[in-house]
């Protein structure tokens, strides 16, 4: 029995859950078959893409992830001069951070690949113009960009942006029309790219500070199980394009002076910012298996709570941090003891570390054996991005999943003793390692706490094995389209380094060909 045929019949009552786990064998056994994930509930992750430190692309974003690079660099000069805001004393009133991690050329964008002038462009927020081209990419990774028509839901994560101030105070805006109001409304964020893309489904934009991405993430899951979608793309995106940001920051003394988010290190001192973008493309696990979607991962249960009163609005709460984590499990179906690996909030602050990890040890506390669940934290490597901070690491854990290794968290020289984790089945991963869980099937959670206390948790696992396919030998024919004959000619030549390198033809003339949208200029390559 297939496994689309075995969710299908535990769906159906054919199967009882004991019956279904024992028919998917050692791989996916569980201490408990009563805890076996509900796969009506399950979640498929279809697609995904990012732009971000040090990351273009999701190639570069695990070459980055595995190599344990730093991608925090010097403010570029084309965003604010340091002279004026930068100054190394905390009591100035300045910034005492001149560091960050920044996104390369972040105003590139393709106006006309998305049908707008110039000018039009230049009047829509820098985020809008990001997010727009990493959920195109996410959707043809997904092999759904160019579908009018789709019941596509569209949530994002994103906090209000500053570019409308800056362009008030350079003299550049006023009441010049439709495409200024609409550049500048922060629901046009998710709006614009519904219109362009022709999505059906909900489009909204999500605003719960640091973990804005992870709470649009849960929405799109609840929309996706309530039927309000068919397919749900989901993300965060970040821009740091005033020195007003770092200047609040500072004086909130929430940045960390070194420039460095130090994780779980006893040296933790606050955080440096970043930013850039991620989506992913959500599914009902039942609808990709029955479409032949490309399952990347799987999620299994999420959820969200606040803080409530705490000692101050900024003051984490360990107990409902606890909490979100367990209620995710709940709803996930599976005991504790089978998540190896847990992509932390990690800010690297000095309260907030330590009470995360308390709570991740209480959720823990039946598990005896030491130094057997993982702790990582994304932003030691590309910096806190807070709307896009809970994508980000979503992102690094499927990756993790597909790839079967845990990369290192960086900066973490020695463990904040205040962490406790010497009684703890915790460990800060410190190096790449091969992941292979005691259970037989790879799981993980990834968390993120908002500034003010809305927290949210999604539970991963690795997708199910595909069947294995045979070699393509053809005759084939491959449609090559792009938006002008420059791009068409830039896609045959990416197509043939895909060949050259390796590729499956009959997988590239397939997934090409059902998966691209076709544009404007066209060409048919075929096989000899």
């Amino acid at each position: 029995m297939t496994l689309a045929e075995l969710l299908a019949a535990v769906r159906s009552g054919v199967l009882s859950p004991e019956a279904a786990a024992s028919a998917l064998g050692p791989r996916v056994s569980l201490p408990s078959a009563q805890r076996l994930p509900r796969p009506e509930r399950a979640i498929a992750v279809v697609g995904m893409a990012c732009r971000l430190p040090g990351a273009p692309d999701l190639d570069a974003f695990w070459e980055l992830l595995t190599a344990g690079r730093d991608a925090i660099r010097p403010i570029p000069e084309d965003r604010w001069p340091l002279a004026g805001f930068y100054d190394p004393d905390p009591a100035s009133g300045r910034s005492y951070v001149r560091e960050g991690g920044f996104l390369e050329d972040a105003g590139r964008f393709d106006a006309r690949f998305f049908g707008l002038s110039d000018d039009e462009a230049a009047k829509l927020d820098p985020q809008q113009r990001l997010f727009m081209e990493v959920g195109w990419s996410a959707m043809e990774h997904a092999a759904r960009a160019g579908r009018g028509g789709q019941r596509t839901g569209l949530y994002l994560g994103a906090r209000a942006s500053d570019y409308t101030t800056e362009r008030m105070l350079a003299g550049q805006s006023g009441a010049s029309g439709r495409a200024d109001i609409l550049g500048h409304s922060q629901n046009y964020l998710a709006a614009w790219l519904a219109d362009r893309m022709d999505l059906g489904g909900p489009a909204l934009v999500v605003d719960t500070a640091c973990s804005s991405s992870l709470m649009a993430t849960h929405l799109a899951i609840q929309g996706l199980l309530a039927g309000d979608c068919d397919a749900a793309l989901v993300g965060g995106v970040d821009l740091l394009l005033s020195p007003m940001s770092y200047l609040l920051l500072c004086q909130a003394r929430v940045l960390s002076p070194g420039a460095r988010c130090r994780t779980f290190d006893r040296r933790a001192d606050g955080y440096v910012p970043g930013e850039g973008a991620g989506a992913v493309v959500l599914r009902r696990l039942e609808d990709a298996l029955a479409d032949g979607d490309t399952v990347h991962a799987l999620i299994l249960g999420s959820a969200v709570n606040n803080d409530g009163r705490t000692m101050g609005i900024t003051t984490p709460n360990a107990v409902a941090q606890r909490e979100v984590v367990r209620s995710a499990l709940r709803r996930a179906g599976v005991p504790p003891e089978t998540v190896t690996l847990i992509e932390a909030h990690g800010t690297g602050t000095t309260i907030g570390d330590p009470i995360e990890v308390r709570g991740l040890r209480e959720v823990f506390a039946d598990v005896t054996e030491r130094g057997v669940i993982a702790l990582g934290a994304v932003k030691s490597n590309i910096g806190h991005l807070h709307s896009a901070a809970g994508v980000a690491g979503l992102l690094k854990l499927v990756l993790a999943l597909k790839k079967r290794q845990i990369p290192p968290t960086l900066h973490c020289e020695e463990p904040n003793p205040r962490l406790d984790l010497e009684r703890s089945p915790l460990f800060v991963n410190r190096a790449l390692r091969d992941w292979t869980p005691p259970c037989g099937v790879r799981r993980a959670g990834v968390s993120a706490f908002g500034f003010g206390g809305t927290n949210a948790h999604l539970v991963l696992q690795e997708a199910p094995e595909a069947p294995p396919t045979a070699p393509s030998t053809g005759p084939w024919a491959l449609r090559i389209s792009g938006s002008d004959e420059r791009a068409a000619r830039a896609l045959a030549e990416a197509l043939a380094r895909a060949l050259d390198g390796g590729a499956d033809p009959g997988d590239l003339v397939y997934s090409v060909n059902t998966g691209r949208a076709v544009m404007g200029a066209r060409a048919v390559a075929t096989s000899p």
